[in-house]
């Protein structure tokens, strides 16, 4: 692995910002730097999701063709980066993330923040292009902060951003997405945001997901942090600024004006909603750009496998949400798991604690968490992180006609381009029988299995 010279700052804040957190990575070694010039259209993606699939470290990027700033990916494309964001081990990730978000602190303003400089347009960035059909080159590791027309509240988002010109791009806004519901708000009247890019893990395990109405995105980054996330106040005196942020994008969205964007492969594994066919997206016009000192540009894909890197964090931040939601409904519930697709949850029921309904739990699960389509409940000798083991449990735990639940039309997501906003979802009850019956669905089990190697039995045997 190649030594790794990261930025530094002059802030007295910098453990809020990416270098530094990248400077932890560095430290033990799961950082790595790519010194040959590499192409932002398809070639620095390919690179990147051959890292995730790998597990190998995030990837410092110093020569992207045609830019003179570089790049930095896959930050957070592997569980053990996750949990050292959180200062956790990967065993106890998810109990960090939930007691971070219900420790929230409030964020802290910043009179004067750190100096920074002017940058020329948004071409000047080293933007990647990563799938075939895509459009054109996507900032897509922008949080998109936007304060609520009426009650001040600031939403962290995350949205595929393609620039158009030199001071405006097109945003893909989903119709149900917090920031679609701020810009209505505002009515005729356009929504100033702030984009910033290169963050703190915090900000990104906030912004992958929608949270109740009723918590304050801020101050459950500045639980993840353990400290207040510092803001700096915008050029029209909104405080929507991380002051620690690489580059800053400051302008409006106009919803009133359109232009064709996409195609675009988003999280799902598809283009878009499911088409090639552009859509109209409305568009930001950016009145201020700026950056911090020697500033590092960051990246994500977005796709369905541990081969990008937005599947970690959006995953862990959903599985918080979902465990939380179920545990107040029954302590029984032990684990929960969201797939790689997002749109599958198994939950993991602790037996002996009395009657679970399990047709309760999905409809919570379904009501609440709109981007899930399948639940499946598994018992505690279920490995509920291993595709096959589920699997498993579905063909020979579940009868259909008994255990097999339809919930008719309740709301989707809309980047699932099998349903229209709304789809029918399904729960599977994939537990073994209560009593006596249940006891032919106990596993098979070779004793000493789990500590017997095959390399101590067909290695190969030394020359006398």
């Amino acid at each position: 692995m190649s030594d790794v010279m990261v930025p530094t700052g002059t802030s007295l804040q910098e453990s809020q910002s990416l270098r530094a957190f990248l400077g932890k990575l560095a430290q033990q070694r799961d950082l790595a730097t790519v010194r040959k010039e590499v192409d932002p259209r398809h070639e620095v993606a390919a690179v990147l999701k051959k890292g995730a699939e790998e597990e190998g470290p995030a990837l410092f990027f110093e020569r992207i063709k045609g830019r003179t700033m570089p790049l930095v990916g896959n930050v957070l494309a592997a569980r053990r980066r996750l949990a050292t964001a959180l200062g956790a081990s990967e065993a106890d990730l998810l109990e960090s993330y939930r007691q971070g978000i219900e420790k929230s602190l409030a964020p802290v303003r910043v009179e004067r923040a750190m100096a920074r400089q002017e940058l020329a347009d948004l071409f000047s960035l080293p933007v990647i292009t990563a799938h075939e059909r895509d459009a054109g080159p996507y900032i897509t590791a922008g949080v998109v902060l936007a304060s609520h027309p009426r009650s001040g509240k600031v939403n962290l988002s995350l949205h595929r951003i393609c620039p158009i010109n030199a001071r405006e791009a097109a945003i893909y806004v989903g119709a149900t997405s917090d920031l679609a519901e701020y810009c209505r708000e505002a009515g005729d009247t356009p929504l100033p945001v702030a984009v910033a890019i290169g963050l703190h893990p915090a900000f990104y395990m906030i912004a992958s997901t929608k949270f109740p109405a009723e918590m304050d995105e801020l101050s459950l980054v500045g639980g993840l942090l353990g400290e207040g996330a510092r803001l700096a106040s915008d050029h029209r005196g909104l405080w929507i600024v991380p002051e620690s942020a690489e580059i800053v994008l400051e302008g409006e969205i106009d919803f009133r004006r359109t232009v064709p964007e996409g195609p675009f492969g988003e999280y799902p594994g598809y283009y878009g909603g499911g088409t090639l066919q552009p859509r109209q997206s409305p568009v930001i016009r950016f009145t201020r750009l700026s950056c911090r000192p020697d500033p590092l540009y960051q990246t994500v894909i977005t796709g369905p496998t541990t081969g990008y890197e937005s599947t970690y964090f959006s995953c862990l931040s959903k599985e918080a949400m979902l465990y939380t939601l179920l545990r107040r409904i029954n302590p029984a519930v032990r684990r929960v798991n969201v797939l790689l697709s997002r749109y599958i949850a198994v939950v993991q029921i602790q037996s002996g604690l009395g009657l679970v309904d399990g047709v309760r739990l999905m409809r919570e699960a379904f009501s609440n968490l709109e981007y899930l389509k399948y639940v499946i409940l598994v018992d505690e000798d279920v490995n509920l992180n291993d595709p096959m083991d589920v699997l498993w449990a579905l063909s020979t735990r579940v009868d259909p006609g008994k255990n097999l639940h339809l919930f008719p039309q309740i709301k989707m997501e809309p980047l699932d381009p099998s349903t229209d906003g709304v789809c029918d979802k399904v729960g599977f009850d994939a537990r073994r029988p209560a009593g006596v019956s249940g006891e032919g669905f106990l596993r098979t089990r070779i004793p000493g299995y789990e500590t017997t190697r095959l390399q101590d039995y067909i290695g190969e045997k030394k020359e006398r």
